[in-house]
């Protein structure tokens, strides 16, 4: 992050290094996926630079099926996959049980160019809205999910639009399990 001097001239150059966006656009996912559950976000073509960070939040509720189903939340930027090693076992929950999630998500630019490297992972929370009783009984819990990518990081080409996006799906439909995203962010931080 670029600091500010008291003596330095802003301009537009200085003030635009970090934003950020909002929505509250409503998101359903029911299927095997990967399926788009926030908003996508861009980031324009050459504006990273070695150590530029980006964060993306989303969250909002859900629907265990009555089949209970695996699930797993995928990372991507450019269409590529950064992460989604993890999955979320179908034995967390009771079957058909309402809960609530939250996830975050970084991307952190060591090397820009055609031939660019960023890594990035995300941390996620899911918790039965049932019992507001944290940690509860066994499927009747909040459960934490972590991910990122291999130390190598992933190849990607700065010079194109790089769209940013969480994906999920689950392991079948059978039994109607739902994942609902009812807000998403996106910002530049470094």
């Amino acid at each position: 992050m670029q600091l500010i001097l008291d003596d330095q001239t802003l301009t537009a150059g200085v003030l635009n290094q970090l934003y950020g966006y909002a929505d509250t656009v409503n998101t359903q996912v029911t299927g095997t996926g990967p399926a788009n559950l926030s908003t996508v976000y861009t980031i324009p073509p050459n504006e990273p630079a070695a150590g530029s960070a980006y964060l993306l939040e989303c969250g909002g509720s859900g629907t265990w099926g009555s089949t209970a189903q695996d699930m797993g939340f995928s990372l991507y930027l450019q269409g590529l996959v950064i992460c989604s090693n993890m999955t979320v076992s179908n034995a967390v929950f009771n079957t058909s049980a309402g809960f609530r999630w939250s996830l975050s998500a970084d991307l952190v630019f060591e090397s820009v160019g055609p031939a660019g490297v960023v890594f990035g992972g995300y941390t996620a929370t899911l918790t039965q809205a049932a019992n507001h009783i944290v940690p509860g009984t066994v499927a009747d819990n909040t459960v934490p999910v972590a991910d990122a990518n291999t130390g190598s990081g992933t190849t990607i080409d700065t010079t194109a639009n790089m769209f940013a996006k969480v994906t999920v799906g689950f392991a079948s439909n059978t039994g109607n399990p739902t994942i609902q995203c009812f807000r998403s962010t996106f910002r530049k931080v470094a």
